[in-house]
């Protein structure tokens, strides 16, 4: 099943691969801690809207490969302390679609009949509120490293110098990297580009979006 809760903290680098029976997309998270005084204007606007995004009660994420094709949607509601979401993905052959509400976590892939349901004490599942917040209600979702940055055009387009990156990091280097937030109080566009991944999350329905239901398991599957 989709692994989405496992990242490693604790790396500096880390490509969190969202392994779904077979499906594999990447979404590179790269968690370095910035330290210091801001040294481009842009930083503090980039930040506040990383932190609005992760006080946001509700939204939803279109990602899109580098070829512009969904790979994965999550729609996400708070209800009290309690994270509601119904996530979908695909690798282009394989569609996995998960559905969570506090009580239980659902999942199921393209050939199975209905979905499996996972409850408090079954291995696999996974407690997320807003304390224990699942991966993609996180700001780091947004990779942002001042420390490593070249510079920052005025439009919050970030280039990184890779050979400071690569010697704070423990994973596969880099050779070219720029992140480019498209901000309005809050995220509404993000692109990550590189020479290992490329990706763009699209943010919408801020703060407007109604009940999650849990759907019929073939309706899940068909959602994009």
């Amino acid at each position: 099943m989709l692994k989405a809760a496992l990242l490693n903290r604790n790396t500096l680098y880390s490509v969190c691969n969202f392994v779904v029976g077979g499906i594999f997309a990447v979404i590179i998270t790269i968690t370095l801690t910035s330290c210091g005084e801001n040294r481009f204007p842009e930083t503090e606007p980039i930040e506040q809207a990383r932190s609005n995004y992760e006080a946001l009660e509700s939204a939803q994420l279109i990602i899109l490969d580098s070829d512009l094709e969904v790979i994965q949607s999550f729609r996400f509601k708070y209800e009290g302390d309690t994270l509601t979401y119904l996530l979908w993905a695909t690798d282009g052959e394989e569609v996995y679609a998960e559905y969570y509400n506090g009580l239980r976590l659902c999942h199921g892939k393209q050939g199975d009949n209905d979905w499996t349901v996972l409850t408090r004490g079954d291995n696999g599942y996974y407690t997320y509120n807003r304390i224990s917040k699942h991966p993609f209600t996180q700001k780091s979702l947004f990779f942002f490293d001042e420390a490593s940055a070249s510079y920052i055009e005025e439009d919050f387009v970030v280039h990184y110098n890779t050979d400071i990156l690569n010697r704070r990091s423990k994973n596969e280097p880099v050779q070219n990297l720029t992140t480019t937030f498209t901000i309005n109080e809050y995220i509404t566009v993000y692109e990550f580009n590189s020479d290992i991944n490329s990706y763009t999350i699209y943010i919408s329905d801020i703060n407007d979006v109604d009940i999650i239901e849990q759907p019929d398991f073939s309706e899940a599957l068909a959602m994009n």
